[in-house]
């Protein structure tokens, strides 16, 4: 029996506008479940809408940290729980094959292309740093109402990443017969 393991490693360091990062196939742009994925995020931190997982951070002036895991296998283990919180499982339709996750200004990643190719993915959610990232974010804030404080870039460079989200997916099968074919 072979152990699943991570095939590709994807990360992108971004300050989200409007708070919400996406992970989506690249053509799947239109949104559709969009409005209603994002409702739920608000609630759950994260929510898929089948085409596209949306995940809402606390803040976007401290860049987060977004790392996107192909296995190729369902992982038999999470990250250690002691420095991540999750997972959430969602499903995510992957109909091109290739993948991108940033935000709606395009602030994004691309060429994520799982090694099965279309279809559907099941996707592992975790995060961490959410608790501390308001706390981080004021800090940061203060510095720069402070007239020629020059700590912000430091504060920036230290502060950077401590709100981290990891998207780990996997194959999990074809996509479903669409059924407006038959008519």
């Amino acid at each position: 029996m072979t152990v699943a393991g991570p095939v590709t490693k994807h990360h992108l360091a971004l300050r989200p506008d409007h708070l919400i990062v996406v992970l989506r196939d690249i053509d799947c742009d239109a949104g559709v479940g969009g409005d209603d994925a994002i409702t739920r995020a608000r609630q759950n931190i994260a929510a898929s809408s089948g085409y596209g997982v949306y995940l809402e951070a606390v803040q976007n002036l401290v860049p987060i940290h977004v790392d996107v895991d192909v296995w190729d296998g369902e992982p038999e283990a999470g990250p250690s729980p002691a420095t991540w919180a999750g997972p959430l499982l969602m499903d995510l339709d992957c109909p091109t094959g290739e993948l991108q996750v940033g935000d709606e200004t395009g602030q994004a990643i691309s060429d994520i292309r799982p090694p099965h190719g279309p279809g559907r993915y099941r996707v592992a959610f975790y995060h961490r740093g959410r608790d501390e990232a308001p706390e981080l974010e004021r800090q940061v804030e203060a510095a720069l109402a402070a007239e020629g404080d020059q700590r912000v870039d430091e504060l920036l460079a230290a502060y950077q990443g401590r709100e981290s989200y990891l998207f780990r997916l996997w194959w999990h099968g074809p996509l479903p017969e669409d059924d407006d074919d038959d008519l």
